[in-house]
């Protein structure tokens, strides 16, 4: 604990609670207000990478206590409430586990659970949600004619050209919940935020396994894109995917590299009256 107080005595925590929370500079979850980058520098400079992993564990437990006293106040819905106690449990235990050790937190972690702790995004099983502006338009492009005016029919005739839309994203200490019940449990806790919060106009995302080409070569992924499609869910071809997650299957791997397949996103988008109408299919009040 005095390895801690030595690194952060000198640390704003109030200045920086308030700046973690505000909304991101750009639409990305990764954007941090200027105050919080700031300090990050600074104790980069003084303590390195270790000195900044136990600031923001400080940081992050600083701000789940703050929100869950104001949590129970709140009219959000009891599956959310369960989900962010879930994150918020996980986050401590990492944080106990690591208090006397240089532990290392990736960028990704960080505002993953940084943004968890402020609430800046949603928890939904296995992955974080966030709130989008907007959502790429370039996949209108990509698809030939009839992708443009499904495209179009999507975002100029229902959404105006405009969000909010949540986007979801893997986070990696939840991996091991990636399944098919997994995924359709993540569905229902985004349909509870979009009833809680009707504003929001559509889940989307933009992911290699969203593309057919890999239910062909990897079958066991067959749930990722077909059940949300089944149900409502449209996809758009998008740009080739240059992340490299596509290809740490052996088996893609080699047909990459024969030629044989090509990575590509595809993007997703679920409307909102969507599934919401699946989610009360699904479980019925």
């Amino acid at each position: 604990m005095t390895r801690n107080h030595d690194v952060v005595s000198d640390c704003d925590f109030e200045r920086c609670l308030v700046a973690a929370t505000e909304p991101s500079p750009i639409d990305s979850y990764r954007s941090h207000a200027p105050a919080l980058t700031a300090q990050w520098e600074e104790l980069r400079d003084k303590h390195g990478k270790s000195g900044v992993d136990k600031f923001n564990n400080m940081l992050m437990c600083r701000a789940i206590v703050r929100t869950l006293d104001s949590m129970e106040s709140q009219d959000m819905p009891e599956l959310v409430k369960q989900e962010y106690v879930l994150n918020y449990v996980r986050i401590l235990d990492r944080t106990e586990a690591a208090m006397d050790s240089d532990s290392q937190l990736s960028d990704d972690i960080v505002a993953k659970d940084l943004g968890l702790c402020t609430q800046r995004l949603f928890p939904a099983g296995y992955c974080v949600v966030e709130i989008r502006s907007s959502m790429a338009r370039r996949s209108a492009l990509l698809g030939g004619a009839r992708q443009f005016l499904d495209f179009c029919n999507i975002d100029y005739l229902r959404f105006g050209g405009r969000g909010p839309f949540l986007s979801n994203h893997f986070h990696p200490e939840w991996t091991h919940l990636f399944s098919s019940e997994g995924r359709i449990h993540m569905f229902k806790v985004v349909a509870t935020i979009m009833e809680w919060r009707p504003a929001f106009k559509a889940l989307i995302g933009s992911a290699w396994f969203y593309d057919p080409a890999v239910v062909k070569i990897s079958p066991h992924l067959d749930f990722v894109r077909n059940y949300p499609e089944q149900h409502g869910a449209s996809f758009f071809r998008g740009p080739p995917d240059q992340s490299g997650n596509a290809l740490m299957s052996s088996r893609r791997q080699r047909m990459c590299d024969r030629g044989e397949y090509h990575p590509r996103k595809y993007l997703m988008v679920w409307t909102r009256d969507s599934i919401v109408d699946w989610a009360h299919r699904e479980s019925p009040a």
